[in-house]
């Protein structure tokens, strides 16, 4: 005898086959956030990695460039006593590269980005301010200041500020780039000594 479809169970073999329609496409949802999910952490990931060399590698750039600065410094090859007076000329050539073989090392330490530094005055001609703009460089005249030393006695100095920019670029990210700024106060006493304090550093 041939088997018969009643109505009945033309009603569950449809509820059957909704239940399984509606546990594969459950299934498929969860397998498909699952990966997504996983996408996410992966790149997020990739994006600290890159974050953690991209800043360090701007440390290293803006300790380097530094050190070369106050060298350059001391010697008189950056920083000139006229340089000091309120009156001074405005600075026409105000960034100064840092050479490359003071960033060499850490380049060939880190192939994978670009690097490169300079030192800013900040008493800098009106040519200088788009690319000061750029580099969120304010604009600050030299000035005569008056400092206590530590046995209490007051000190004069003329002063003018100077900044560094360390910037670091990685093409294989969209050509990420992190930045590390410092800011400096160069103080020039009577004697023709000359100091130079870091005000602040940020990084960007």
């Amino acid at each position: 005898m041939s088997s018969l479809r009643t109505p009945g169970n033309n009603r569950h073999l449809g509820a059957f086959l909704i239940s399984s329609l509606l546990w594969a496409f459950a299934a498929f949802s969860a397998a498909t956030a699952v990966i997504t999910a996983s996408d996410v952490v992966a790149q997020e990931i990739i994006w600290q990695t890159t974050t953690l060399r991209g800043e360090n590698a701007a440390a290293q750039a803006a300790a380097a460039a530094e050190a070369w600065f106050r060298k350059e410094a001391a010697a008189g090859r950056m920083l000139t006593a006229e340089g000091f007076s309120e009156r001074a000329a405005a600075s026409a050539k105000a960034a100064t590269a840092v050479p490359d073989s003071v960033l060499d090392e850490i380049r060939a330490a880190a192939p994978y980005a670009e690097i490169r530094a300079e030192v800013i005055d900040l008493n800098y001609a009106d040519s200088y301010g788009a690319e000061a703009q750029k580099n969120k460089a304010p604009r600050c005249r030299p000035l005569n200041i008056c400092l206590k030393n530590e046995a209490g006695e007051n000190t004069d100095y003329k002063a003018k500020y100077m900044q560094l920019n360390a910037t670091v670029s990685i093409p294989s990210e969209h050509n990420a780039v992190f930045s590390r700024t410092e800011t400096f106060l160069a103080l020039l006493a009577k004697d023709g000594s000359l100091r130079l304090i870091r005000l602040y550093a940020k990084k960007s």
